[in-house]
């Protein structure tokens, strides 16, 4: 039996037995409140989702200009600001930007300024508003983000996030990338080849640490055509509209398109007939386990903010 055993265990294999032991172990700590979710600031994800759950891999999408990187400043906020207590830490893979700009937007949303005015020659910002600025910086200080700025190819990725886990082992962590399109591609693979393998890496490391990954990833030009910008049963994203990559589809729990048809000059957005100035749409097109569902935000993006509608 024992010799068994051994060899299942070389073959990577799981018994049905051990499967079902963990499950009831999970649901057991879930009801006893030993394993908890994070929350983020938007109540109906909260509800419909239960937040965001380790061991689970999360595509975010969208056009340009439609609040992507407003999305990864309020989860990152978000989660430190609703999780006290919780013993977690956050690594951003921000290939879009220094670290120092992520800082500003976060504190742009803090104190309603726009970036621009935060760092603008011309603005005059008070001494009361400096002194509200340098408050808020020192909360932002407290939130244990570790920002890497150089992108890397996905075998460099995958180390890094090997490395940080095991570094922290014990706690639990996020890693957002931002986005998927500045991953570095090796020698003989175009950027759908390096989509697939990123997708399939992030699948594989959810397993092996307390983790969960957000991939920032575009869609393609499809959403934009005359004849789907015409007629409101093609106004939603679905799943063709991701660019290049089927496998990040496959591969994540959960895909979230973000989509403000303001943008586009659609007055009247989808067959709901759902209103568009000023609104943001964050559309689950997959859920694992879970009803898609449609999530209205007032997409206030001067101060980098998604808030619930």
């Amino acid at each position: 039996m024992e010799k068994h055993e051994k060899i299942m265990k070389d073959l990577n294999l799981i018994h049905i037995k051990e499967a079902t032991r963990d499950i009831l172990d999970y649901i057991d700590k879930r009801r006893k409140g030993q394993i908890r979710s994070l929350k983020t600031r938007w109540t109906k994800f909260n509800k419909q989702y239960g937040g965001i759950e380790w061991n689970t891999f999360y595509t975010f999408a969208g056009v340009s200009g439609s609040g992507k990187s407003s999305i990864v400043n309020e989860l990152e906020t978000s989660l430190f600001d609703f999780n006290q207590g919780e013993d977690f830490v956050v690594l951003s893979l921000n290939y879009e930007m220094m670290s120092s700009r992520q800082v500003g937007r976060k504190l742009s949303s803090k104190v309603q300024k726009s970036v621009s005015e935060l760092y603008s020659k011309v603005v005059n910002i008070t001494d009361e508003e400096y002194s509200r600025i340098q408050q808020e910086a020192k909360a932002i200080e407290n939130y244990k983000i570790y920002y890497s700025e150089i992108p890397d190819t996905v075998n460099g990725i995958k180390t890094l996030i090997e490395k940080f886990c095991e570094y922290h082992a014990g706690k639990g962590v996020i890693v957002m990338l931002d986005h998927s399109r500045l991953v570095r591609s090796v020698v003989g693979k175009d950027e759908t080849q390096t989509l697939n393998d990123l997708a399939t890496m992030f699948m594989i490391l959810k397993k092996q640490f307390k983790l969960s990954l957000f991939l920032i990833s575009q869609l393609n030009r499809n959403i934009e055509q005359a004849e789907r910008l015409q007629n409101p049963v093609g106004h939603y994203p679905i799943r063709s509209d991701l660019f290049a990559s089927d496998a990040i589809y496959q591969c994540s729990d959960y895909v979230f398109v973000l989509h403000r048809p303001e943008i586009l000059n659609i007055p009247v957005y989808g067959p709901h007939k759902l209103p568009t100035a000023g609104m943001a749409y964050l559309h689950c097109i997959k859920a694992r386990d879970d009803e898609p569902i449609i999530i209205s935000l007032k997409a206030n993006l001067k101060f980098n903010k998604l808030d619930e509608a």
